[in-house]
């Protein structure tokens, strides 16, 4: 299975402030969607595959060198990180691309007050054991801004990607199975921007209850909190010689 683009979505309210450095750019430019066409390789370099016991299990995005935010609902029982791998750079779920990278994660962080995605904060953080290197395949999404409550004007056209369970495909907006997790990205001057997060997706057949992505702009506190909280630890002993030397020179 290959990647999916679908598109032509009307949000409720984007980032204003510079994007983040190195984020939302992807080398390959992606066309207005509204059939069914193919994605195209590093078209959606954000996009990552979460994998349990080598299956495709939901998708996620990349939105640091080490950090990606999926659904909560897509890990059961206890957290067990090594009971998983992120997959970047990845296209064709049959055809591993020469430039994808298998990534083991060290944290699985699910938002504290997560009771179900029909309740909603259907939100988690990933994160990965080392930092990755940018590509063309692979590149974060910019975030939204934490200071703007409603940051995607109406009208605006957005993307969801995903596998799914269907060949690689771009449709309108809808989801299948196995995007759960996935992007919903808006392009706001050229930058694409992570809109909401694949919650519940009732699939393309569904024509009665839309899909519901959880709003990405209502959880950023959280991530940066979560993200600072986790970060790789100082380490003291080359702090305190830092300190120390000096000290030594002023009383020799």
């Amino acid at each position: 299975m290959s990647q999916v683009s679908r598109a032509e979505l009307s949000t409720s309210g984007a980032e204003n402030s510079s994007a983040q450095t190195a984020c939302g750019r992807p080398q390959m430019a992606s066309p207005r969607i509204i059939g069914g066409n193919n994605a195209k390789e590093g078209e959606w370099p954000w996009q990552v595959s979460i994998r349990q016991n080598r299956g495709h299990l939901c998708g996620g995005s990349l939105i640091s060198n080490q950090w990606v935010v999926t659904a909560a609902h897509c890990f059961h029982g206890p957290l067990d990180p090594t009971q998983y791998k992120v997959n970047l750079g990845e296209y064709e779920l049959t055809k591993p691309a020469p430039s994808m990278i298998s990534a083991s994660i060290s944290q699985i962080i699910v938002y504290p007050y997560y009771a179900g995605a029909k309740v909603g904060a259907d939100i988690a953080l990933v994160k990965l054991n080392n930092s990755v290197k940018f590509s063309r395949t692979i590149l974060p999404i910019c975030l939204p801004n934490s200071s703007d409550p409603d940051p995607f004007s109406p009208g605006m056209t957005c993307s969801v990607t995903g596998w799914g369970t269907i060949t690689q495909q771009e449709t309108e907006l809808e989801t299948e199975q196995g995007d759960s997790g996935g992007p919903l990205a808006c392009k706001l001057n050229g930058t694409w921007f992570l809109a909401g997060i694949v919650s519940i997706g009732l699939g393309c057949a569904n024509t009665i209850q839309p899909d519901v992505y959880t709003r990405t702009s209502s959880f950023m506190d959280w991530i940066q909190d979560t993200m600072a909280q986790n970060a790789a630890p100082w380490n003291h002993r080359k702090c305190s010689t830092l300190v120390f030397l000096p000290l030594l020179l002023v009383l020799s």
